[in-house]
């Protein structure tokens, strides 16, 4: 920091796997203090089908062509991007790597090395979902998203004829009568 002169800029970038921990006192400061967040969730079945083959192919190894990628993805559910990567690279040391022309990798192989690496719990992943769900620009979007099916909700009611009223939450009903 002491070489900066002014007018430079800086890009600071935060990492946490557990921002729900920040204190509450602490959580309002640790917003305000980063302008944008990002929520990279866990892969899906379509991502790890992409993410196999890519993590082979980034650490010197080769996939025979008839490989069951699709179940692999499958038994891989819950493990993050960089989990997957730690099961290739350990998976693919140089003697292995010597050994692909001779042994291919296969299913049993490769699930021994997960084996090795605990998935994400579910309960983590979810109180992470719903602490990005807090965050200012994503509950602008959910607020805007509700606003925009709610309109959807009042031109049904108004083509249908009714009349519309608000229920307890502020939310559109149609009237009776």
């Amino acid at each position: 920091m002491k070489g900066l002169t002014p007018g430079e800029r800086v890009l600071v970038v935060g990492c946490s796997s557990e921002p729900w921990l920040a204190a509450k006192k602490d959580e309002k400061a640790f917003r305000g203090v980063w302008n944008k967040t990002l929520h990279m969730p866990l892969p899906d079945y379509a991502a790890r089908r992409l993410i196999w083959p890519g993590l082979f192919a980034r650490h010197g190894g080769r996939l025979q062509y008839d490989f069951d990628i699709s179940t692999l993805a499958q038994l891989s559910e819950g493990y993050a991007a960089g989990d997957l990567d730690a099961v290739v690279a350990g998976l693919l040391t140089p003697a292995r790597k010597e050994r692909l022309r001779k042994y291919l990798v296969d299913i049993p192989e490769v699930l021994q090395w997960l084996s090795r690496v605990q998935p994400v719990p579910y309960e983590v992943d979810d109180a992470l979902h719903k602490w990005c769900d807090k965050t200012p620009a994503l509950a602008a979007i959910k607020g805007a998203a509700d606003s925009k099916a709610a309109a959807a909700g009042d031109k049904v009611a108004g083509a249908k004829g009714g009349k519309l009223d608000k229920d307890k939450d502020g939310r559109n009903k149609k009237k009776k009568g």
